[in-house]
Parts: structure tokens; sequence; C-alpha cells
């Protein structure tokens, strides 16, 4: 009874890394990513953009919420009521109806509602301010990390290519030095030079591994998958040197340090 419930149980074992292999097999199919799905994947996945967008929005909703002591605020009521009242000559059945409509509003409250108002609009430009922040700092990390895996990918096909013309040199000298036409210094030399490129070889595969690990993490996966990208490798012209001092009174951080500066003041 043991051997029959073990050796269910290592089928069942089987099936299961079978089926995980398989998963991963499909995953690894997966057609390489150009940079418009990155950026689009990135969108939808990264949690710091959610939530910084989530915190504009709540921002907005808090504007358009202080809007309300100066506008006019209206209620309205009604009812109706039903009497039996008894006569000498019988039942007599009543209704009544009522209806009310009021409406109120705020001329002055001391300029309290000015100030949180204002108060207000300064923390949506400020929750605004740090949305570019993050789009920013996302847009660089992706970009670095897409360039990166674009590197890694290149790297390995030209380390395997390597490897493979010193294994033919190594072949080659090999069959020279058996015939007596090469020397063993020679051969020794290609023989180092084949293992120093099976090391880059694999070096470039370790390389190439934690570069699709950035990437995964930047675009918000958080399943096993082998990711690959595709693209090309363009060289611009570098502008002229900009204002610096002009370009940092627009920086977010500027921005935002004075929209705070602002708040602190209402």
């Amino acid at each position: 009874m043991n051997h029959v419930a073990l050796g269910n149980f290592t089928g069942c074992f089987g099936c299961l890394l079978i089926i995980g292999l398989l998963s991963i097999t499909a995953q690894a199919a997966e057609p390489p990513a150009t940079w418009d799905d990155c950026v689009n994947e990135l969108i939808r996945n990264n949690p710091q953009l959610q939530a910084s967008s989530m915190a504009v929005e709540k921002a907005q909703a808090d504007v358009m919420g202080n809007y309300g002591p100066f506008l006019p605020q209206i209620s309205a009521d009604g009812s109706i009521g039903q009497s039996n009242t008894e006569l000498d000559t019988g039942y007599q059945d009543s209704t009544s109806y009522r209806a009310s409509l009021s409406a109120y509003q705020s001329l002055f409250a001391g300029f309290g509602d000015v100030a949180t108002l204002r108060r207000s609009q300064a923390m949506l430009t400020l929750a605004e301010i740090n949305l570019q922040t993050t789009k920013a700092a996302l847009s660089a990390t992706l970009r670095q990390s897409f360039a990166r895996l674009l590197y890694a990918q290149d790297f390995v096909q030209l380390a395997e290519v390597i490897a493979a013309r010193r294994k033919e040199n190594v072949n080659l000298v090999e069959m020279r030095f058996e015939a007596g036409r090469e020397n063993k210094g020679s051969f020794l030399r290609n023989k180092a030079f084949y293992q120093q490129a099976l090391f880059d070889m694999t070096q470039s595969h370790r390389g190439l591994k934690t570069a699709q690990q950035q990437m995964a993490a930047t675009l918000g996966r958080h399943e096993i998958t082998i990711l690959t990208v595709t693209g090309n490798w363009d060289f611009a012209n570098l502008p002229e040197a900009p204002d610096f001092n002009a370009l940092a009174l627009q920086t977010p951080d500027y921005r935002g340090a004075a929209i705070q500066v602002r708040a602190a003041k209402e």
C-alpha cells in the first residue's frame, strides 16, 4: 500500500512538474516587446504611477468639495397627512399636503473658506507636480532598463559567436599540433582563449537574466517570465548647452517646493 501511494504521489508530482514547465515554456514564447509595448505596460501596471494618479484624483475631489461654501445650499421638503374625524353624521376623511423650499448662502466667513480653497488648489498643483516627477523618474528608469536589456541580448549573441570561433580555432590548432605542424604553446594559448570565451558567454547569460529581472520589476510584473525586447541603436547629436539656471526653475522639485511654501502661508 505504501509503495502504491508513493507511486501515485510521484506520478502526480511529475504531472505538476510537466505542467509547470509547459507554462514556463509558453511564457518563454512571448514575442519580443517594443519600446511602445513597454511604455503601455508600465502605465497599466506600475504601482507608483497608479498611486500618483490616484493622489491627483483625490486632490481634484477636495478642490471641488471646497467650492461648496461659495455656492447656495438649497433644500426641499414635502409631507402628506391623512386623518379620519368622527362626526355626528359619520366619519370624514381629510388629506393635507405640505411643501417647503429653502435656500442658504454664506456671505462672509472670515476668509476661512477662501484660504481652505486656495490651500486645496495648491495641494492639487503639488499632486500634479508629483505625478510629473514620478513619470519622469519611471521614464528614465524604463529607458535605462530597456537599453540594458537590449545590450545584454546583443552581448549574449556576440559572446556565443566568439565562443564558437574560439572552439573552431582550438580544433584547428589541435589537429595541427597532433600532426606536428604547431607547437604546444600555441595550442595551450588558443585553448585558454576558448576557456575565456566560455566564461564570457556564461557571464553574458547571467547579465541577461539580471537585465530581464530589472526590466520585469520596472514594468510591475510579478510572475516569472522570460522577457525579451526588440529595437535599434540610434545615435543622436547632442544639443547645445541650455540655460541651466532657467531650467532649474522649471524642475518639478523647485515648483513643488514653491507650492508648499505658498500652501503654508494660506
